[in-house]
């Protein structure tokens, strides 16, 4: 595979260097998950008209949390265009990571768009109470926590995906 012992060490730090940036950005996107979550919007925010409607207001979480999800997107790039095509290897091992980082991004981003999009401006009608409080707590961190988990089995996937098969 290798022909020399200098290939070999440039392909290891080029690995390395991947691992390293997918971690820094998987990290990064949950920082900025559990930051979102404490600028999220609070009942205390929204205004309450008597029409029935409310609006709420635009906070920073909105910036946040699609600024994380855009980051998951990045890291999950990087993995799958440096790991390559599940199907050329056999490795249940590596499967199994694949499905788990993908099952966790796809869970990930949908509670950071879902909660981004609830913290951004907007008017509602309340025909049964939805005004009376942001219904979605914690949005934000299971986002972060799902997001660092799917950059996790993507690691793996990607350093079972260099491993040789026997």
């Amino acid at each position: 595979m290798y022909t020399t012992y200098q290939e070999l060490v440039e392909d290891m730090e080029r690995r390395q260097l991947i691992c390293i940036g997918v971690c820094f950005l998987g990290l990064l996107a949950a920082a900025l998950g559990f930051a979102a979550e404490s600028k999220r919007i609070k009942r205390s925010d929204i205004e309450f008209y008597s029409s029935g409607e409310c609006t709420y207001p635009k906070s920073p979480a909105f910036a946040l949390g699609l600024t994380a999800f855009l980051l998951l997107v990045v890291a999950h790039a990087i993995i799958n265009a440096s790991a390559g095509c599940i199907c050329c290897n056999n490795s249940a091992w590596m499967s199994l990571f694949a499905v788990l980082s993908w099952s966790m991004f796809a869970l990930a981003s949908i509670l950071l768009l879902v909660g981004s999009v609830l913290n951004n401006r907007h008017t509602m009608d309340d025909p049964i109470n939805f005004c009376y409080g942001v219904r979605e707590p914690w949005i934000f961190v299971n986002g972060a926590l799902l997001g660092l988990l799917s950059v996790t089995f993507g690691i793996f996937y990607f350093i079972t995906h260099l491993q040789p098969t026997a």
